[in-house]
């Protein structure tokens, strides 16, 4: 399944550690939001619990300044780490 487009408007700014401080777990995540993967989808793929990858995504947002799945990988795009 492939994201929908980000609604435009100006994003806060990603923190500044954010490229350096993903776990590499976190890429491993991020990468699977990137493909349209679902939650559960990462969850088995990763064999993790869907709580966790719910914990990574949320703190992968954070990190980002993103509000969503799909500003969050534009801004890993924008930073260079997908």
């Amino acid at each position: 399944a492939a994201l929908a487009a980000a609604p435009a408007g100006p994003l806060p700014p990603p923190l500044p550690a954010a490229s350096t401080a993903l776990t590499p777990r976190q890429y491993e995540v991020l990468a699977a939001i990137a493909e349209g993967q679902s939650t559960k989808e990462i969850a088995m793929a990763l064999n993790i619990a869907p709580a966790t990858v719910k914990a990574h995504t949320a703190t992968l947002l954070s990190m980002l300044a993103a509000s969503n799945r799909v500003q969050a990988v534009k801004r890993a795009r924008d930073l260079g780490l997908l």
